[in-house]
């Protein structure tokens, strides 16, 4: 969005989408158990959202986004609702 002296970006719209899809009351209470082949890939995907926010409009969620990426392989229930 563009005003008369400032240039806005806004990727309010985009981080909105990437909190779609969470999983269900049930399995987040399971917050150490390994993710599941589906959820892992999920999680992949949420972790390459979040760099593209970071490299657009919010450095301030870099260090998350590091600490989240350290657990792609290892990553837990607790891990993948972290991100979202």
């Amino acid at each position: 969005m563009q005003q008369p002296t400032d240039i806005v970006l806004d990727q309010s719209k985009y981080v909105e989408n990437i909190k779609s899809g969470s999983l269900d009351t049930e399995r987040v209470q399971q917050k150490e158990d390994m993710l599941t082949t589906e959820e892992q890939s999920r999680y992949r995907q949420i972790i390459g959202q979040i760099n593209w926010v970071v490299q657009g409009t919010r450095p301030d969620l870099a260090f998350e986004l590091i600490d989240l990426s350290t657990k792609l392989k290892q990553a837990t229930v607790g891990d993948l609702t972290r991100a979202v």
